[in-house]
């Protein structure tokens, strides 16, 4: 078992879901691509974008906030954290200095102070919950970035495509932009089968780093990573 062993597991269980709607695509589909489909079928091929899309979505939001919530519970020092973790540790000072009118200097000396401190920090594990909400490639690797992984969000970068269209295809279901039948007209089960692999690649992909991260203290300066065992 490891931290993320759960999620994972989740995970896997709503992507076996995903897999079952696609069976029955699979049955229903004309074997003819001459002959038209029924018309469920040709909905159901658009529901399947946004059913995927809610696998990915959900993946990336349950594992970020237990990776945050594990970091935090470490009691990490600020001036522990690798640079680019300061994006997420000093999130409520970030977020002050863009309310604030007066007394910016004073704020931007805190800023300092506080990601110089020994002070242990306390990291909300949902600061990313409302940027998670519609997740693209750029998404995914801003959060990879914030964290501070060496390594880019998708296994193989050909990948990138297919979790855009991925997610162009259920905006445009989900906010009534086109209709189910629109949005994947010329899609067939073959190509719902190789995004459905693409995301299994991509999530599969984003627990082990996850898990890499976490087990190495990454977000940890090199030098500070002994103390937190």
């Amino acid at each position: 078992m490891t931290l993320l062993s759960t999620h994972r597991q989740e995970t896997y269980a709503r992507l076996q879901e995903v897999r079952a709607t696609l069976e029955v695509i699979k049955r229903l589909e004309s074997t003819d691509i001459q002959t038209p489909d029924p018309a469920e079928v040709a909905i159901l091929r658009g529901l399947f974008f946004v059913h995927l899309y809610g696998v990915l979505e959900h993946c990336v939001n349950s594992a970020t906030q237990a990776v945050l919530q594990h970091i935090s519970q470490l009691n990490v020092r600020y001036s522990d954290f690798i640079p680019s973790m300061h994006s997420i540790a000093l999130d409520g000072v970030f977020t002050s200095l863009g309310e604030i009118k007066k007394g910016r200097w004073e704020k931007r000396l805190e800023l300092i102070r506080t990601q110089l401190s020994p002070s242990a920090c306390a990291i909300n594990p949902l600061v990313f919950a409302k940027d998670l909400q519609n997740i693209w490639y750029k998404t995914l690797l801003a959060l990879f970035d914030c964290l501070g992984l060496s390594s880019l969000p998708v296994p193989d970068i050909r990948l990138k495509q297919y979790i855009d269209e991925i997610a162009d295809k259920r905006n445009a279901v989900a906010h009534g932009r086109e209709s189910p039948v629109q949005a994947v007209a010329g899609r067939r089960s073959p190509d719902l089968e190789i995004r459905f692999q693409a995301v299994v690649a991509v999530v599969e992909h984003i627990f082990d780093c996850f898990e890499l991260y976490l087990k190495h203290r990454e977000f940890i300066r090199q030098d500070q990573r002994s103390a937190y065992p």
